[in-house]
């Protein structure tokens, strides 16, 4: 799957994944016990724009710990960490619909990035 990764003051990176849990690496989302997370959820989940989901650390929300990088849809909250940016197919159930970003989708996420940096 074809992704685009944001870290904090950088360009953005296309990479390409097979699983959620290679995003979930990406963003180093681990639970309490240090196990990856499999599942994405409203903490590590959030639609940008229809067919393009954000994918965040769970504590990624003004965590002071981890550097700013941007605001998260409707300006609600300051993401800091990497950010990784997927499309979203709902009947893509192997990989909770997680799926490749189309060109356009691409260009949409640059869009996004540029008038969302902190």
């Amino acid at each position: 799957m074809r992704i685009m990764v944001a870290n904090p003051k950088t360009n953005p990176e296309i990479c390409e994944v097979s699983s959620m849990d290679e995003i979930n690496l990406i963003v180093k989302n681990f639970d309490a016990d240090k196990v990856l997370s499999s599942r994405p959820d409203q903490d590590t989940c959030r639609s940008i724009s229809n067919g393009i989901h954000l994918y965040c650390n769970k504590l990624a929300s003004f965590n002071l710990n981890m550097e700013d990088n941007l605001w998260a849809p409707g300006d609600s909250d300051l993401l800091c960490g990497t950010v990784v940016f997927a499309g979203y197919d709902p009947n893509a159930k192997d990989t909770f619909g997680v799926c490749s970003l189309s060109d356009l989708q691409m260009q949409k996420v640059l869009e996004y990035i540029t008038l969302q940096r902190a």
